[in-house]
């Protein structure tokens, strides 16, 4: 008979002990799906006076005088002379299923200088990401490590076709002009430099 009353008295007291407590958690939203899978790509590019032979191993554009080395880990350092090599490391922005230099691609290069005092590169272009998601052609967008205030603004195209296709939707979208005043917020960019590796 104790028992029964026992356990009909803690009854009673958990169901009051729990209507005084709010049940309340924190939800954490993670926007960015592929925050824990993006790469970082290790980026030699080198820029001849004249066509190359001894670079066969490199991947190069159809005039022998561009080539571009891409790994996920630090690559041994190769000078060549007649060449100037810019090094990198390219935090990817887009990510993309595999490797996205694995295909044929146009890559547009642009040297920029930023105005922002904090370049966290996750938080400086989450709006640009955010107002170009929906548009329907696919670009893979890196951006470089900030050095004395430069970077580098990387971006992957399957071809010219492809890139004048991406670009014709930016400006003709309605967020055009948010898109480029978000860049601009960021920092000020050179013309890009094209090359295709096919």
């Amino acid at each position: 008979m104790l028992i029964p009353l026992l356990q009909s008295f803690l009854l009673i007291l958990l169901i009051s002990c729990s209507s005084e407590f709010d049940n309340t958690s924190n939800v954490v939203k993670i926007d960015d799906s592929y925050f824990f899978q993006k790469e970082k790509y290790n980026i030699s590019f080198f820029s001849c006076d004249q066509p190359q032979n001894q670079l066969a191993n490199i991947r190069s554009t159809t005039d022998y005088q561009h080539f571009i080395e891409i790994s996920t880990i630090d690559s041994q350092e190769l000078d060549i002379e007649g060449c100037t090599r810019d090094t990198f490391a390219l935090n990817e922005l887009t990510p993309k299923e595999g490797n996205p230099f694995a295909n044929e691609f146009l890559i547009d290069i642009s040297e920029c200088k930023t105005n922002v005092d904090i370049f966290n590169i996750n938080e400086v272009f989450a709006e640009f990401l955010n107002l170009t998601a929906d548009l329907s052609t696919f670009v893979w967008h890196g951006v470089s490590d900030l050095d004395n205030d430069n970077f580098y603004w990387v971006n992957l195209f399957k071809n010219n076709e492809h890139r004048n296709e991406v670009l014709n939707a930016w400006t003709s979208d309605r967020n055009s002009g948010l898109i480029a005043k978000q860049l601009k917020s960021v920092g000020y960019c050179s013309i890009p430099k094209l090359y295709y590796f096919p």
